[in-house]
């Protein structure tokens, strides 16, 4: 009996063991995945953070090739077909233009439409156009009819911007005045929101300050 009885406690005594060893062995496991799980998300951050710096590198690079291009006269055609003179239409103001092809990239075209639209409701969508080139004049129509009324559209037959980004392929956003430079040319990138943000700011401040507070606050 006495030896049946330090059996027994000799196999709790086991048990227990080796139920301390298996939730230590799961313990240390927990500590190992976990710590794969960190380094895993460091990596992925780290070639965020590389891809983003990457991105506003090729960014700064492509501005300062294009920035304070000289333009020449060309002609835009409005929503219901009458032709004016660039210069002629933007007369003695500032306005911000976005300039795009139905070739760019669709999610692009779209980010920047979206980026006109809030600097037409803050500045006046007086202070902003649309141009698209590389279009036919049904396809001009198509798209008329889908954005904002609002905003100033036009397209145009000239040549004038096929020099200007045409290999990237993107939409891009600048500064016209009648001196018929490209002014603060600014590529926007969808994957990086808060760059055009800044951008917006900047404009408006530089540009159009007169502008009441309210409207720089729905940024």
């Amino acid at each position: 009996m006495i030896n049946h009885f330090f059996f027994k406690k000799k196999q709790y005594k086991f048990d227990y063991t080796y139920i301390l060893l298996v939730l230590t062995v799961i313990w240390q496991w927990c500590i190992i995945f976990n710590k794969e799980k960190e380094q895993n998300n460091l990596k992925i951050e780290l070639t965020r953070k590389e891809q983003i710096l990457s991105l506003l590198n090729g960014n700064c690079k492509l501005h300062y090739t294009y920035s304070e291009k000289q333009l020449s006269e060309f002609t835009l055609i409005d929503r219901i077909g009458q032709k004016i003179k660039f210069t002629t239409f933007i007369g003695d103001k500032d306005m911000i233009i976005l300039k795009y092809s139905p070739n760019n990239c669709s999610s692009c075209i779209q980010f920047c439409l979206s980026l006109i639209e809030r600097l037409g409701s803050i500045t006046s969508y007086n202070n902003v156009a649309i141009i698209i080139n590389d279009t036919t004049e049904r396809e001009f129509h198509k798209i008329s009819g889908i954005l904002p009324p609002e905003i100033p559209l036009y397209m145009t037959d000239d040549s004038v911007f096929d020099d200007i980004l045409s290999i990237e392929n993107i939409p891009y956003i600048f500064l016209a005045d009648s001196s018929l430079q490209l002014k603060d040319l600014f590529i926007p990138m969808k994957e990086i929101p808060a760059h055009a943000d800044t951008y917006i700011r900047l404009m408006q401040k530089k540009y159009f300050s007169d502008n009441t507070t309210t409207a720089m606050e729905q940024l």
